[in-house]
């Protein structure tokens, strides 16, 4: 799949100091550009706001993005208590 990252997420991303979580991060991105469906990979679960609004849970955080056609739009990465507040 092709992947887009919004300006948001990269500034979350930048705000993250644990390296290991970084990794992490990096690795689930690496794995959707793989993917040719969300059936391949456990992580994924779609959100109940409605229209294509899906998250990855990477340890304490999760990452949300949109799915427009064969796009994945990444656009927060935040932990788990502020994600739910401010996605989507």
């Amino acid at each position: 799949m092709k992947v887009k990252f919004s300006n948001g997420f990269t500034r979350d991303i930048g705000r993250i100091r644990n390296q290991s979580i970084r990794e992490r991060i990096e690795k689930a991105i690496e794995q959707i550009e793989r993917i040719d469906n969300f059936t391949e990979t456990s992580n994924i679960k779609k959100l109940r706001a409605g229209g294509n609004h899906f998250r990855i849970r990477v340890g304490p955080y999760r990452l949300g993005f949109l799915l427009e056609n064969d796009t994945v739009v990444f656009t927060r990465c935040l932990p788990r208590q502020d994600f739910y507040r401010n996605f989507p």
